[in-house]
């Protein structure tokens, strides 16, 4: 039951904070680069693509470190330890999805503010 009001009130926050911006435009497309210039603009992705990657890379070999001690106390260990590694590596893999999609949808929002 509290699980079920965490997501609740979380999509009521999101849908707070995106209709009014949605209500702006009767298009429905946002202009992320509005009030920028054209060099400003492409520097600005630039420089959110350079963090974004960077940010990216780091989680990534954090993410390869984990896995690795994951695999080590997978394979040494008592049934407690394999299931705690088991779900570790789990929850290692679904953040390693979670952090690429997350650099796809700023590529694109980058990608936006180029065009």
């Amino acid at each position: 039951m509290k699980k079920r009001k965490i997501i609740v009130l979380t999509l009521l926050m999101v849908c707070m904070f995106t209709m009014p911006v949605l209500a702006d435009d009767p298009t429905g497309m946002i202009d992320v680069g509005s009030g920028l210039g054209e060099v400003e603009k492409d520097a600005l992705a630039e420089k959110i693509l350079d963090i974004i990657t960077s940010i990216g890379y780091f989680i990534g070999v954090v993410a390869v470190g984990a896995l690795v001690y994951n695999a080590f106390r997978l394979a040494t260990g008592d049934e407690k330890k394999r299931a705690d590694a088991k779900s570790h590596i789990f929850y290692t893999l679904g953040a390693v999805i979670l952090v690429g999609m997350a650099l796809l949808i700023v590529g694109w929002i980058a990608g936006l503010l180029v065009s």
